[in-house]
């Protein structure tokens, strides 16, 4: 966007949103959308802010510092075409089972929040920044968000020709209900024969081969994570693993790695996927998320692991 502009572009069906005033970001967004097993939508937000010059240890400290505050959009640094030092927000949504409007409405309605959020929170961190509008071309086909907020109704009428029951690549139909713990604890006995309690906190502890994963649903976001502890050469001094928690957040599936400090004064990795449920799940979504997010968290974090200690 030459102009600067911020404009969010769409890969899918747009749906509209009122009364939110987009013109006001430092950000560009683009949400593209993937045809392939498994359906994703990807929101790429890319802040207009130049970092250059800065030390890049302390930009990764202040940004795995958002990435343990708020589960989106999760945020990394990355060096563009120009050698500029730019950070990056991105919020990943994988629909292993397609979804409907009103889920695909509601994952665009926490975009256009998340990207608010994250743009008030960089014009805190860095007010002084240059401000230069990253140099990239909107992908063929985009639409732009419209300022009408058609509702999710009048949008199922417009979209009812694509929707069919059990759509694993696009708009599918099917009664969704409230995504819990408890409704998760539930499912996954009804497979294992094993009802796992769901502790007094709200988040459900299993295991998923050797690691253990932690399942919770904050607001409308499901988030599965892992962690592990870390003993550092220095307790003090956590820097040494930005690096490696920055490489592993920037993979294809959207989750995130952070450096969280412990109540007690420990340190911890930890590795977490969020994924957007607010406008529920079937039985067969809630089903192939959990498994495919705990067997990727549970993979991952290993390997993690393995890379701090080897």
């Amino acid at each position: 966007m030459s102009d600067g502009a911020t404009c969010l572009w769409l890969q899918s069906a747009a749906i509209g949103l009122d009364e939110l005033d987009l013109d006001g970001l430092d950000l560009r967004i683009e949400v593209s959308g993937s045809s392939e097993s498994p359906l994703t939508h990807d929101a790429v937000m890319d802040w207009h802010g130049v970092l250059d010059g800065l030390d890049p240890i302390d930009i990764q400290r202040l940004v795995n510092a958002w990435n343990d505050r708020f589960v989106a959009p999760r945020v990394f640094s990355y060096e563009d075409s120009q050698g500029h030092t730019r950070l990056r927000g991105e919020m990943i949504m994988t629909w292993w089972e397609g979804h409907t409007v009103a889920q695909l409405d509601e994952y665009l309605r926490a975009v256009v929040f998340g990207a608010m959020n994250l743009n008030q929170w960089l014009d805190e961190q860095w007010p002084q920044a240059e401000r230069h509008a990253p140099d990239i071309v909107a992908q063929p086909g985009g639409v732009g968000l419209g300022g009408e907020d058609r509702g999710v109704a009048a949008t199922e009428e417009m979209a009812a020709q694509f929707i069919t029951p059990g759509n694993a690549s696009g708009f599918a139909s099917g009664d969704t209900t409230p995504v819990t713990p408890h409704r998760i604890a539930e499912d996954l006995a009804s497979r294992s024969g094993q009802l796992s309690p769901v502790d007094d906190d709200g988040v459900l502890r299993i295991r998923w081969g050797q690691p253990a994963v932690n399942i919770a649903v904050n607001g409308d976001v499901l988030s599965v994570s892992s962690s592990a502890e870390v003993m550092l050469a220095d307790p003090e001094n956590a820097d040494p693993l930005l690096p490696v928690t920055w490489r592993w957040s920037t993979n294809r599936a959207g989750a995130v790695a952070v450096v969280h400090r412990n109540s007690d004064g420990s340190t911890s990795v930890i590795y977490a996927l969020h994924q957007f449920v607010g406008a529920g799940m079937t039985d067969r979504q809630l089903q192939a998320t959990v498994s495919q997010t705990c067997e990727l968290v549970a993979d991952c974090m290993m390997a993690l692991a393995d890379e701090i200690t080897g």
